[in-house]
């Protein structure tokens, strides 16, 4: 199962904490739809961005070393891409 990624409230430390924990440091976190929470706590994160799957482009991607996808939002890019 995918790890999840939601905050209570838009923590940058424990946002780091949980991405530390699966072994990530420079991601792009791909998110389904809009989580304020999730942003606000990333943009504090140097290598650490999130996009919705609207947003995503080439340059994001190859941006970062790995890519964090939710399920739902995995299930929207194929979507878009069908």
């Amino acid at each position: 199962p995918a790890p999840d990624l939601s905050l209570e409230a838009p923590k940058t430390k424990t946002l780091a904490a949980k991405l530390a924990a699966l072994g990530l440091d420079n991601v792009l976190v791909v998110v389904p739809g809009a989580d304020p929470n999730l942003v606000l706590a990333a943009r504090n994160l140097r290598s650490v961005d999130v996009c919705g799957v609207q947003e995503i482009d080439p340059v994001a991607l190859i941006a970062h070393e790995k890519v964090l996808i939710s399920v739902d939002a995995l299930r929207a890019v194929e979507e878009r891409l069908a």
